[in-house]
């Protein structure tokens, strides 16, 4: 997808600079916040300090730093960078459903687990008769069951936060299944993958050394190092794609100022920024797919081309080359008759030395022949030569030579 370079004068770039942040600017040139911090430097165009936009929207009256040199208006070529296409231009859906996000009511996850969601109900089936593994965690391989990943303690509010994300999430239009054992959003045709799971921490742990069973394990001192879990969840979104160096967020978690619980409406609309640069980055691998498959398929053109070229060539040659031959046989047959006109001269002078009289009628009629087989512009007669490769008995006679067992007779 080619774009067209914008040209700017420098004083130009200098007044929009100081009217629209540089991150806002540099999208509608295509560009990165940082390659115009570039731009700017390279044409000595002072730039807002930090802190400016906060301070002139709390209403302060900022100056602004003049201009170095006004009378060098310079014109600035600014080419887009490709890389950057799609960021510059937003799905319209993502956008109004990220702009809609505030208008809905607000997720709150349930004191009480009362009319679960189909899905929660039968995780929790499930998830209630899982033993802890050896991190303390419930873990199963069921296939129908969430990934939640949560100590015995940490159960029941888990299943309450993604009851109330999946039923926020269909509040809002999406559609929310259960796929290889992960739950499933559909977001305008993007789908994603989201499960939660309990932080764990190591704690230094005095050995039991009273405990008899199992096998005997060597230690060097009397404490051990185990991971266990903090009661502290956090909502992951899966996803193994690279998205660029400002990927979009993937996890929210409990902090020691917010709650999980606090957090479920940032992360739906995580969920709905994810979809939305999930999507560009796939238009943008189609774009360069398409873009490498019509590469090949100008390239291969251009191999039949040359081979055609070349099957053309050879066929030009081979005509120029029997051009040539068939000359050369013409010359040869004129050569051929003159020379049989000269034998019937001397014959007719009475000087039979090249053919003696018995042979020479058979002689002439086959010379003649001879002449007619070299003129392309004769019919050939036929010859025995048309019959028998002259080379098989050359051929013939190595194999001969070489293996006993070959020799023909």
């Amino acid at each position: 997808m080619k774009r067209e370079t914008k040209s700017v004068s420098r004083l130009e770039l200098y007044k929009q600079v100081w009217e629209t942040p540089v991150t806002q600017l540099a999208k509608t040139y295509g560009i990165s916040d940082v390659g115009l911090a570039k731009i700017c430097k390279k044409y000595k165009i002072p730039r807002p300090p930090r802190g400016y936009w906060a301070k002139k929207a709390a209403g302060q009256q900022m100056a602004k730093t003049p201009l170095p040199n006004r009378a060098s208006n310079d014109t600035i070529d600014i080419t887009p960078n490709t890389a950057n296409q799609f960021d510059s231009v937003p799905d319209p859906k993502f956008s109004q459903a990220i702009a809609e996000s505030a208008n809905h009511p607000p997720i709150v996850a349930a004191k009480m687990l009362r009319n679960p969601h189909p899905i929660v109900a039968q995780s929790t089936d499930i998830l209630e008769l899982c033993k802890p593994n050896s991190d303390g965690l419930l873990v199963t391989k069921r296939k129908r069951c969430l990934d939640i990943r949560v100590s015995e303690r940490s159960l029941r509010r888990a299943l309450r936060i993604m009851d109330a994300i999946i039923k926020g999430l269909e509040t809002r239009g999406y559609d929310v299944r259960l796929k290889e054992q992960l739950a499933e959003v559909q977001i305008h045709g993007e789908s994603l993958r989201f499960g939660l799971s309990e932080d764990l921490e190591t704690q230094k742990r005095e050995q039991d050394d009273d405990n008899l069973e199992g096998y005997y394990h060597f230690r060097h001192n009397r404490f051990e190092h185990v991971r266990v879990p903090t009661g502290n969840l956090c909502l992951t979104i899966h996803s193994s794609g690279y998205y660029g160096r400002q990927s979009p967020r993937k996890n929210w978690r409990d902090t020691k100022r917010k709650t999980l619980e606090e957090s479920l409406d940032a992360f739906v609309l995580g969920l709905v920024k994810f979809a939305a640069k999930k999507k560009e980055y796939r238009l943008k691998r189609e774009e360069e797919e398409r873009q490498r498959q019509e590469s090949e398929r100008q390239w291969q053109e251009e191999q039949r081309r040359l081979a055609e070229l070349k099957r053309q060539a050879k066929e030009e040659k081979q005509r120029v080359d029997k051009l040539l031959e068939d000359a050369e046989n013409h010359e040869k047959s004129r050569q051929l008759r003159a020379f049989i006109a000269a034998v019937e001269n001397e014959r007719l002078k009475g000087n039979p030395a090249y053919v003696s009289d018995d042979e020479y009628e058979a002689w002439v009629a086959w010379a003649r022949d001879q002449a007619d087989r070299l003129d392309p512009l004769a019919d050939s007669p036929a010859s025995i030569l048309d019959e028998i490769d002259p080379d098989e008995d050359d051929r013939a006679a190595a194999r001969n030579r070489f293996n006993p067992y070959f020799r023909t007779w």
